[in-house]
């Protein structure tokens, strides 16, 4: 459909340009799809992908939805319960259709890790952010899901920009100590919410660890001519040089007998 292929679209434009300022398309544009994306990946019953194109919605009808949807997924108009079984149903979503992430902005990531990582009293009373492995795991599936996030982190410029969008609008929190300081404080909340509930040192190193090893996997630069892939595959890893025969990759290469084997 037409916002998928745009989401497609706009995504790899801000990829070629490393997640940099990208002026072709408006801000409220902008905007609006990485808000549509976040209640896209929420919505458990309908598509909303047929449900805008048939309303034809504006920008200004999906800011209003959006905000609802916050007040809802945050308990500011729900029961404390209620929004706890919001916030695990989303990572759900994520969890059961991690690929969709590869169409998100930063400020679509960095507004989902803020969802994720939103927990309160009545969080640790829902019996379903105990997960039903063996060993209860606090919000495993919550955690899952972060861990699904950066995993779809494209480039070392594009994690600083979901780390310093972590908020519920997706507005930057680097402030007058600038962006390091943002990000920093930032990956520590991730690293903090990861770790919750474990009492063990070995479970909290590897915590800990696995936002290390995601990060050091990430690439300096780009690499264009590739499909974006997530981070921890062999693809993403392989394709590490700029493919300079793209767009003719995509293309249907010779037949099996004309090709030369290498050893």
């Amino acid at each position: 459909n037409t916002i998928a292929e745009f989401g497609a679209w706009l995504i790899y434009q801000l990829y070629r340009l490393d997640f940099g300022f990208f002026d072709l398309v408006d801000v409220e544009a902008f905007k609006a799809y990485s808000q549509y994306c976040v209640m896209q990946m929420a919505s458990m019953s309908e598509d909303l992908y047929e449900l805008y194109g048939r309303k034809k919605s504006g920008f200004t009808s999906i800011a209003t939805e959006y905000k609802s949807f916050m007040e809802d997924i945050l308990g500011e108009s729900t029961k404390g319960m209620e929004a706890s079984k919001r916030r695990n149903h989303l990572a759900r979503h994520v969890n059961s259709g991690p690929e969709r992430l590869l169409r998100y902005t930063p400020e679509s990531k960095g507004m989902l890790l803020y969802l994720l990582t939103r927990h309160g009293v009545w969080d640790h009373l829902d019996y379903e952010s105990h997960g039903d492995g063996f060993v209860l795991d606090i919000y495993s599936e919550r955690k899952e899901s972060v861990i699904w996030v950066l995993k779809s982190i494209q480039t070392v410029s594009e994690w600083r920009k979901v780390m310093c969008r972590m908020t519920r609008d997706g507005r930057v929190l680097a402030g007058k100590d600038g962006e390091r300081v943002a990000v920093v404080e930032s990956e520590r909340h991730l690293e903090r919410f990861l770790q919750e509930g474990i009492s063990r040192d070995d479970d909290m190193y590897k915590a800990k660890a696995e936002l290390v090893a995601i990060y050091q996997g990430l690439k300096s630069e780009i690499a264009w001519g590739y499909a974006l892939a997530m981070n921890d595959t062999a693809y993403y890893q392989l394709n590490s040089a700029s493919n300079f025969y793209y767009p003719d990759r995509c293309s249907f290469g010779p037949c099996k007998d004309q090709l030369v084997d290498y050893v």
